[in-house]
Order: C-alpha cells, then structure tokens, then sequence
C-alpha cells in the first residue's frame, strides 16, 4: 500500500496542478508579456527608443559621407528577484492519510491528499500573481517596487517624463469640468508626434464609471436626454472604441498581499496606453532548487523537484525527524519592458 512519501511528490503536485489549471483564465500581462525561460539571476534587454523617422542629409557630390550615431537604445541590467514559500503537511492529516490507506479506504485519504495538493496549488498561483503584480506595476508605474518582511526591491524601468500624465483639480476625469474623450484624443495625437502610434488602453471599472457618469459623453450618446439615460460599461466601451479607435480591456482582477489585504492588480485611477504587440517578456530565472536539486547534487538530499509553467520549482522535501514532508514553491522572474517607450501612463483623477 503506497504511503504518504510515495503518494506526496512533486511530480504527483505537479500533475494535480497541470490538471487543474486547465480551466484557468490567464491574466492579462501574460498575454503583453510573454513566458521566456533563462539560466541565472541577471536580467538583461534592450529597451528601443520608438520614434520618427530621421531624414537623411542632404549633400554634395564627391564629399566624405558623414556618419550618424547610433542612437535609440538603452541596456537594461538588474538582479531579478527571488520568490519562496513553502508548507509542511500536519502531522494529523499524515496519521490520517496512512492510516486511510493501511485500511484500504483510499477515498478518504484522497480527500486529505486533494487538500494538501490544493495548499500546493495555492503556492503555484501566489508565485503567478506576483508575477502578475510585477508586469502590471510595471504599465502603471514604469517601475517594480516590492516590499516584504524588511527587504525591498526596486527597479526603474527609465521612462521619461513625457510618459506620464496628470488630469487633476477641474481636469480630473470625475469632474464635470473635464474632457476625457478629448483627453485621450490628445494622447494619441502627441504619441503619433512622437512616431509612436497607440492602440489599446488599459483601466478599471472604477475608470469606466468616471466615464459613464461624465455629462460630456451621455450628452454626446444621447443629446435629447442626457440626464435620464443609464449606460452599461458596454455602451461606454463602445462608445470609446468608435471615438478613439482604441482597443480597451477593463481590468478588475484582485490579488491578496503580504499583509492579507485585497488589492488591485490595475490600481484606480489609472488608465495605460499600449502600442500594438508585446510589451516585453515575462523572464524567469533558474531557482536553486532547479539548478541544483534537480541535477546530480540533489542526490541524498531526500529532495523531489518538477516545473510548472516552465518556470516555477516546487519541491517535496522528505523529512525523518518529525516525520513529514515539506513542499516548497520558488520563482525567481522580473518583466522585461523592450516595449517601455510606446507605453503613455495617465493618472485621471485623485
């Protein structure tokens, strides 16, 4: 009859898992910023400078050619961060589970090994939300800034100034004074100045009711009766869609912090303009536990690894005194943002 060592490994958590997530709806930095693989700690891109094209000189015949300077890019270089939590099984559930399975009743010792599987579970999508985290504070404040149990981590993407927009006082979009449509015309038009032309847009819900509540729009969709018409958030998208000729994704989706405090993974108040395409990658680094455990210099360490995503190491750990097993859930990752100078940050309200 199997034990709980034999019936708790990782490849056993993994599959669970894999199983599982079939039914699971991506988030949306996955989609703006691909998984790519890499060995080491160091995260390393270049970031290009969209822009205009730059004539060429005009010039003499028979002359020296002059030369331009390459110009346009920037190297980005950063340690990415290290991610690791991990769990140990109670020693209750242990003596329940064997003795389940010594008396041949392997239903009830499934229910107890489900939960066990759904703790690792938990672990795997905590590690997909940070890295969530990461990719969306990165389209809404240009940087990463992570804080937990006295460490801190911080990286600056480099935008410019330029990048970033305020509409505050009588310019806020929650204001009756404002013009957000001509707001984000306005937007497009500098990018395109700038050589950089913006297709998508980025908010929350908390945005969309600004914009459904503002006269300026109802009066727009309905001139004869403004005060009285009650717009869905899809009649807002549409709206929008057919004013500016935008993409718009609203995006609501919550994430629990360090501190057990629900928060957003797009904040409001915010709304961020996209060029079409990727925006970079989402790289993930080797953890120890891959590069090591997995090869030859695991060997006796009673340790068990398998990969989820590719990416991210969860580890069963056998342990003789208690009695037990540890599992244990790494990441090691941090966005890339090559496509950082296409992207226009707006703060429309306070």
């Amino acid at each position: 009859m199997a034990k709980i060592y034999e019936t708790v490994t990782a490849k056993n958590v993994v599959g669970y898992i894999e199983l599982k997530q079939k039914a699971r709806v991506p988030y949306l930095g996955e989609a703006l910023f691909p998984r790519k693989k890499q060995l080491g700690l160091k995260l390393e891109f270049i970031k290009g400078k969209s822009g205009l094209p730059i004539v060429l000189k005009a010039s003499e015949f028979d002359v020296k050619t002059p030369l331009r300077d390459r110009v346009g890019f920037t190297k980005m270089e950063h340690e990415m961060p290290y991610f690791k939590e991990g769990f140990l099984i109670k020693e209750v559930d242990r003596q329940q589970i064997n003795t389940f399975l010594e008396a041949n009743l392997s239903d009830f010792a499934d229910q107890i090994i489900e939960q066990v599987f759904d703790d690792a579970g938990n672990l795997v999508e905590g590690a997909r939300a940070s890295f969530e985290r990461m990719r969306m504070q990165a389209i809404t404040e240009g940087k990463v800034s992570i804080s937990a149990e006295g460490s801190f981590y911080d990286f600056d993407y480099g935008l410019d100034p330029s990048q970033f927009v305020e509409f505050t006082g009588t310019d806020a979009w929650n204001t009756a004074t404002s013009a957000p449509v001509q707001d984000i015309l306005t937007i497009i038009e500098n990018a395109r100045k700038k050589g950089i032309v913006l297709s998508r847009m980025v908010l929350n819900s908390v945005t969309v009711v600004y914009l459904a509540q503002h006269e300026s729009i109802r009066k727009d969709m309905n001139p004869l009766g403004a005060a009285n018409i009650i717009l869905s958030t899809e009649d807002v998208l549409n709206y929008l869609r057919q004013k500016t000729k935008l993409q718009i994704a609203v995006y609501d989706n919550y994430y629990q912090d360090e501190k057990g405090v629900a928060q957003k993974f797009f904040p409001d108040n915010k709304v961020t303009f996209l060029t079409a395409g990727e925006l970079g990658k989402s790289v993930y680094g080797t953890t120890p536990h891959e590069s090591d455990l997995m090869t030859g210099a695991g060997k006796g360490t009673n340790a068990d690894v398998a990969i989820v995503d590719g990416a991210i190491a969860v580890t069963t750990h056998k342990k003789v005194d208690p009695v037990n097993i540890e599992t244990i859930v790494a990441m090691i990752g941090l966005p890339s943002f090559e496509g950082a100078d296409g992207v226009v940050i707006a703060t429309v309200a306070e």
